[in-house]
């Protein structure tokens, strides 16, 4: 399973028009997404994360060279990619095409004390008519 999911521009910022009430959002374009849908943005000061899970949106990086430093570890990876959780999702089965991300069935704030991989599922991501 790809970590690190590549979409087309367009579908992307459809992706993001529900998150426009997060403050800071309107000047930074999205690049690509963790395979539970989180979004990696470029702004002019650094790259941004978008925790869909949290629901908050942070400069993490101060450009894309330190982002991808920090992606290539294991903790980087298990932090901002969610590595195991996406590993045991494709144990259990769960493998998102190409237009697919993972998604939790139950927040995972919500689902702490049943935490396990049958809380996943796939999401289609499709433009809109």
């Amino acid at each position: 399973m790809e970590l690190i999911r590549r979409f087309p521009a367009e579908l992307l910022e459809q992706g993001l028009e529900d998150w426009h009430w997060l403050p800071d959002l309107a000047d930074k374009t999205p690049s690509v997404t963790s395979a539970f849908g989180d979004v990696f943005l470029e702004g002019h000061d650094g790259v941004w994360f978008l925790d869909t899970i949290e629901g908050r949106l942070s400069r993490e990086w101060v450009s894309a060279r330190s982002l991808q430093d920090q992606l290539n570890t294991v903790e980087g990876q298990d932090q901002f990619l969610l590595g195991g959780l996406a590993e045991a999702a494709l144990r259990s089965g769960l493998d998102p095409g190409e237009a697919q991300i993972l998604s939790f069935k139950l927040p995972p704030v919500l689902a702490a004390s049943s935490w396990s991989t049958t809380s996943k599922s796939r999401t289609s991501l499709s433009p809109s008519p």
